[in-house]
């Protein structure tokens, strides 16, 4: 997809891919994949696609007969282990119906190894601390077996781990789901709890199932994890002794953390406690203890802590390998193929095993396909002895992987038959060179005990090697650092601790002590020595194998088995530091794509022919650069656009007798009515556009398209010689090549792009042609429509005259109606006026008989009122007798006998009347 091959079109190319949810980009032989920090996003499924090249890899094992290798590398967040996951998710998947347990197998190996081996991280929640190499064997298609090789597990990691991170996963997914061993909360255990005890979104108890069931390992394993934890909760402190000297004890508060501990690892607490505050030494045959102080009690656990942890997950790796071997294989062999020396031999052996249950055929050829899962460059604000270690595994990558690319690109023009003189890159080997032997003078040091120091080792590498281009002072301060020129950059190392990095020496009364563990698989993790002083020394070897040792010849191992393997490369890459599916950091992308070396892709094909089409798409493009005809007009556009020092006119000449025979000025007589054709189609086509005629337009541009189709269906008589005649005539003969093998045009950076310059320019006449027709069109057009536009004019008028006639029409006759309904209503209004002027007469009548009836009502109301009141009065005279009749009475009793009848019936009558008459006052 790119036209130019720089920086700046490679990262626009990858953020619009990665924007439009295409996650994955190839480039050579390198396929780029950007995380989108979206669970569950695997891109879409066409190519390229990490199924894709999990498949072209199983392809060429097929095909060739050759082992390959898929390197996965990348920075920490950049999705390294979901790629190689879905890596062998797609190659186990694809041989489950032939080998269903063995595939089980394989993919239950994933879970299992990121319990162990994975943490969080800053950049990461999910984050691999140690490189992987699975090979998944073949015999023929079928599946028949795998194994898996770790390097540089980040031990450290068990008792340190820096700010924002957490611990190993296993740790804490075992203190979710069990309370053995004096195991609790993670947030109680000093080596849990330092920084982050939890995962956004993570349910530590429910993860533990992913594990699966490690079978009779399962408790061996949660055995060793949960002494390493409870080890980290030991403390310390100095106590003084006669003479005044310090001497370490545990800490009484923690003396049941270190009892936890010892039943943990099958040992004696008191034992355990011996050991961690003393060491013993043999001097003149006899041996003497030396107690420890606190600080170097600490040392003495961590270093145990840390080695118990790497041989649990040397354990766990050989479960998973004992898993992946097909048949049933004894325990010893599975352990025994654990060494990659051994296990690279495996395939090779020509014996059949007569050891039970496993047997080698030595008739088929295995072949296989490892995946690669290693951390990529690193440079950090302080960079340590593990970045050392990183960038070394990454420069001996870079190794393998620029020869490579530079040796396929040579094997193309080899191949092509094209003259080639090769680039000259960096040579990461002579780094590879510093830094073994800045490593191997960390080891001296080691070698010198309590007299070797980081300071010491900063003092001697910079004599030795402070001439070497690729070594460096810091320029400004930084006095405990040196400089290392690697192919990705300049990377600044401090040396404070390098040290005690390198080496973590577990002392011999650990190592025995563990030995005499009565948890008799844990005892088999530190065999015996060979007796005698030779088997002493080799134990205190052993023991004290510095990092940088054993991670060399890891590396060497796995460069001499990548040797051997055809490879594929998978850069993942992250596309922010915020872990947002939506932000693109160009220069943070940027800076990865160097590291990967992606940009030397770009540069090796820069300066070799990195613009290479077919034979026919190239004529197709640009033949119409070479006028056939002295009188085209073009020849005059094309006669100043040739290269300088080159003569127009003979040029002419020297292509017209290029052409081998007539077929060719034939060929170009029968396209001359098609181009015709398309030129007149065209102009169809603008004159529809200009009044908006779109199905006319539609229905031209798939005419041409069904022209243009037919001219590219009717190739030259001779492509090559076609092609080879366009560059003789417009280019120079260093910038062109056509390849034997492929038959591609092979040309230099930049050709096509003058090329297109060159046809624009050619083509100016033409087009300003093609413009004044398009201006004398446009007048006609407009003319056209302006009197198409008077015609309609004078139609809307017509029609808007016959709209009135009509009217006219129509209200004439409703003048008619209306005046005969107009005298009909005359008529109805003059007898209706009558009868109004006798409703009136009459309604006078009314009038002065409801006067006279409201008269008579008065005159009656008064009457009446008049009556009322002579009673009111009458009454009134009568209470006011009664009442003086009743006062001239004596006041005696009325009911006395002398009183008459008389009388009381006077008396009575007056109070009757009285009342009576009250009452009729009250009414």
């Amino acid at each position: 997809e790119m036209g130019d091959l720089h920086e700046a079109p490679l990262l626009a190319l990858l953020e619009r891919r990665w924007r439009a949810g295409k996650i994955y980009t190839q480039a050579g032989n390198v396929l780029i994949s950007i995380n989108p920090y979206e669970a569950g996003v695997r891109g879409p499924s066409e190519a390229p696609h990490l199924d894709g090249w999990a498949e072209a890899a199983h392809a060429a094992m097929l095909r060739d007969g050759e082992n390959q290798a898929i390197v996965v590398n990348g920075e920490s967040g950049a999705g390294k282990t979901t790629a190689s996951t879905l890596i062998v998710d797609y190659l186990a998947k694809r041989s489950e119906r032939e080998s269903p347990e063995l595939t089980r197998s394989l993919l239950a190996t994933t879970p299992v190894l990121e319990a162990f081996g994975n943490a969080k991280t800053a950049m990461n929640d999910n984050s691999s601390r140690f490189g992987k190499f699975v090979l998944i064997d073949y015999d023929e298609a079928a599946l028949v077996g795998a194994h898996i090789e770790d390097f540089l597990l980040e031990k450290s990691r068990v008792a340190t781990v820096a700010e924002g991170e957490r611990n190993f996963h296993y740790f804490y997914r075992l203190c979710a789901t069990h309370d053995c061993y004096g195991l609790s909360s993670s947030a109680t255990h000093a080596y849990l709890n330092q920084h982050e005890t939890r995962i956004e979104g993570v349910d530590d108890a429910a993860e533990m199932v992913s594990v699966g069931a490690l079978g009779e390992d399962d408790e061996l394993f949660r055995r060793a994890a949960a002494g390493c934890v409870r080890l980290g909760d030991v403390e310390f402190e100095d106590d003084f002794v006669e003479g005044g000297e310090e001497q370490a004890i545990v800490v009484e508060s923690t003396v049941g953390a270190l009892e936890d501990a010892a039943r943990a690892l099958g040992v004696g607490a008191e034992e355990l406690r011996h050991c961690l505050l003393h060491r013993s030494i043999v001097v003149g045959g006899e041996r003497k203890l030396i107690a420890f102080t606190a600080l170097q009690a600490t040392t003495a656990r961590d270093a145990l802590a840390k080695g118990l942890y790497e041989k649990l997950f040397d354990a766990v790796v050989a479960a998973c390998n004992r898993a992946l071997v097909a048949g049933p294989v004894p325990a010893a062999k599975a352990l025994v193929m654990r060494s990659p020396e051994l296990e690279r031999k495996r395939r090779d052996l020509e014996d059949d095993s007569d050891e039970e249950g496993f047997v080698v055929e030595t008739t088929a050829r295995v072949v296989s396909i490892g995946i690669l899962d290693i951390y990529g460059f690193e440079i950090f604000r302080e960079n340590s002895l593990d970045q050392l270690l990183i960038n070394y595994a990454n420069e001996a990558l870079q190794v393998a992987f620029t020869t490579e690319v530079l040796v396929a690109e040579t094997s193309r023009y080899r191949e092509e038959g094209i003259a080639w003189s090769g680039v000259e890159l960096q040579d990461s080997q002579a780094c590879l060179a510093l830094i073994d032997g800045i490593l191997v003078q960390l080891d001296e040091q080691v070698k010198l005990g309590q007299r070797g120091s980081d300071m010491h080792f900063l003092g001697c590498v910079d004599r030795l090697y402070g001439g070497n281009e690729f070594f460096a002072k810091p320029r400004f301060g930084a006095s405990e650092a040196f400089v290392c020129r690697h192919y990705a950059g300049d990377v600044t190392y401090t040396v404070h601790g390098f040290l005690k990095r390198n080496v973590d020496p577990l002392s011999t009364d650990l190592a025995g002590l563990m030995r005499s563990s009565t948890v008799s698989a844990l005892a088999t993790w530190y065999p015996e020595p060979p007796p005698g002083e030779s088997g002493r020394q080799l134990q205190r070897r052993l023991l004290g194998e510095s990092t940088s040792k054993k991670f060399r010849d890891q590396m060497a191992a796995l460069t001499a088995e990548l040797a051997d393997c055809a490879k594929h490369y998978v850069r993942c890459v992250r596309p922010n530091a915020v872990k947002s599916p939506e932000t693109w950091n160009a220069e943070l992308v940027l800076r990865q794509l160097r590291f990967f070396g992606i940009l030397d892709i770009v540069r090796i094909r820069r300066l070799g022919f990195p613009e290479r089409a077919d034979l026919l798409p190239f004529w197709n493009s640009y033949w119409r650069l070479v006028p056939t005809n002295p009188a085209d007009h073009r020849w005059h556009a094309f006669r100043d656009l040739l290269p300088p020092g080159n003569a127009a006119q003979n040029l002419f000449d020297a292509y017209l007798a290029a052409l081998p025979d007539r077929a060719w000025r034939d060929w170009h007589a029968a396209r001359e009515p098609a181009l015709a054709r398309v030129d007149d189609l065209e102009d169809q086509r603008t004159r529809a556009a200009s009044v908006n005629d779109t199905a006319r337009v539609d229905a031209l541009a798939l005419e041409i398209d069904a022209v243009k189709k037919e001219l590219a269906a009717s190739p030259p008589p001779d492509a090559t010689a076609a092609v080879a005649m366009l560059c003789s005539v417009l280019l120079r003969p260093d910038e062109y090549a056509v390849g034997r093998a492929s038959g591609m045009l092979f040309t230099k950076l930049g050709v096509t792009q003058r090329l297109d310059e060159m046809l624009a320019k050619a083509m100016g006449l033409e087009i300003s042609l093609a413009q004044q027709r398009h201006a004398q069109l446009s007048r006609l057009v407009k003319e056209r429509v302006n009197a198409e536009a008077a015609a309609t004019l004078l139609v809307q008028k017509a029609a808007r005259a016959r709209r009135a006639a009509l009217d006219f029409g129509k209200t004439k006759k409703a003048a008619a109606f209306l005046e005969s309904q107009a005298r009909v209503f005359l008529a109805k209004k003059k007898a209706l006026d009558l009868k109004e002027s006798r409703a009136r007469e009459y309604a006078a009548r009314l009038a002065k008989a409801a006067a006279d009836a409201d008269e008579l009502a008065h005159r009656h109301v008064a009457t009446c009122e008049l009556a009322d009141e002579l009673e009111d009065h009458a009454l009134g005279h009568l209470l006011d007798a009664a009442a003086r009749a009743l006062e001239a009475l004596p006041a005696t009793d009325r009911r006395d006998p002398d009183y008459s009848d008389e009388g009381r019936r006077f008396v009575e009558a007056l109070e009757a009347g009285r009342d009576l008459a009250a009452d009729k006052v009250g009414a």
